[in-house]
Parts: structure tokens; C-alpha cells; sequence
């Protein structure tokens, strides 16, 4: 069956038998994802987003896309990802920044979406003019409990809308 929101059903698996269900559910399909962006990882117990910058990471490194799995913990986590989004054309573009629980998007070190606090899934959209070429991004993200999630989608008269992660690269 198909759940209307899209989510998988939190399973409280452990993370052998979440690999196990993962490689069952995609054997035979090859998958090379390339690490396109930098994160930091930390730890604590927040209720909103923290100053990443005065906190001290647990962890660094290179990820794929968005990927919150390069954290070590479930809960009380949060997580900064870095890279260069790199745009075609200049124009108008709307993001729209899903997360349980907050996240807030930067673009040229400007806010482009906040959805800070503790909250289930929620995906507000903000605009921003961006000329041709690569724009510094910065999301920031932290989970407090329950289930978490991290989505980022873009779109433009030009340009359906889609998955920022394929757009973002670790350079200039």
C-alpha cells in the first residue's frame, strides 16, 4: 500500500537490520552516490536550532546529498551541510525546506527558510534571486526526538521542481 505522506512508519529498527532491510529492498541495483557537500556533526539537546559556529563538532567529513545517517545518534543531534549550489540561469528560484525537527536554509549567507523548533514534518518555501553560477548553501538541522527527516527541493519558471542535492558540489 502507499502512505498518503510519502514517509516510511518509524520501524525502531537497529542499524544492522535497517542495512539488511535496505540491501534486501535494492539488490541488484548498483548505487555510487559521490560526496557532494561537507557536514559537521554534534551533539546535545536543543529545542531550537543552535549557533553551530560557537559549538564544538563531535564529527566531520564528506556526505552525499543531505544524508543525516552520517550522524552516529537517532535523537538530540544536530548537523551543518556545506557546499555549492550551482544554478544555469539567473532567476527566481523557490525552495522549499522540509524537516523534523528544525532546519534553516542559507544561500550566499543570506536566510532563504527557517523552519526552526521542535515540530513533525514540515516543508515551508522561501525565494531568493540568484544570478548564473555557484552559490555558497549552508543547511543547518537538528533533531530533538522522534522521527527525523530533511528534505530540500528547488524549483523555477524554468526548472520543475526537484532535489536541490544533485545541483550541489563540494567546490567552486
Amino acid at each position: 500500500k502507499v502512505r498518503p505522506s510519502g514517509r516510511m512508519p518509524a520501524m525502531n529498527l537497529d542499524d544492522k537490520k535497517v542495512q539488511a532491510l535496505a540491501n534486501y529492498f535494492l539488490r541488484g541495483v548498483h548505487v555510487n552516490l559521490q560526496p557532494n557537500m561537507t557536514y559537521q556533526y554534534f551533539e546535545g539537546s536543543w529545542d531550537k536550532l543552535p549557533d553551530f559556529s560557537t559549538l564544538k563538532p563531535v564529527a566531520k567529513g564528506e556526505a552525499a546529498a543531505f544524508d543525516l545517517h552520517a550522524g552516529k545518534r537517532g535523537n538530540n543531534f544536530g548537523m551543518r551541510f556545506e557546499g555549492f549550489l550551482d544554478v544555469a540561469k539567473v532567476g527566481d528560484y523557490t525552495f522549499h525546506l522540509g524537516s523534523d525537527d528544525g532546519s534553516r536554509l542559507l544561500i550566499d549567507g543570506q536566510k532563504v527558510v527557517d523552519v526552526d523548533g521542535m515540530h513533525p514534518h514540515t516543508e515551508p518555501s522561501g525565494k531568493t534571486k540568484l544570478t548564473a553560477g555557484p552559490h555558497p548553501i549552508q543547511v543547518d538541522y537538528f533533531q530533538g526526538g522522534g522521527e527525523w527527516t530533511l528534505t530540500l527541493q528547488f524549483e523555477s519558471k524554468d526548472l520543475g521542481r526537484q532535489e536541490v542535492a544533485p545541483f550541489v558540489t563540494l567546490t567552486r
